[in-house]
């Protein structure tokens, strides 16, 4: 499925509709992952699938090379 982070969001916005998607089970998780990597999440589309682990989607969306057709817009 394909999962886009918007220019702006912020970690517990992303969580939340990450949730929403069945990417991953817990919001709380995946903000932790993030404050844990100390991680930059970029705006984009991403190739993602349901029931990730949070760290695994942390290192997905913080990776500007897999952000899709969109990673230069809004610089």
């Amino acid at each position: 499925m394909t999962f886009t982070v918007e220019s702006g969001q912020g970690a517990a916005e992303i969580a939340e509709n990450l949730v929403k998607a069945k990417i991953v089970k817990s919001a709380a998780a995946f903000t932790s992952a993030v404050s844990g990597a100390a991680a930059t999440l970029y705006p984009g589309s991403y190739a993602l699938k349901t029931h990730m682990k949070a760290s695994d989607v942390v290192k997905i969306l913080s990776d500007q090379s897999q952000a899709g057709a969109r990673r230069n817009q809004g610089r």
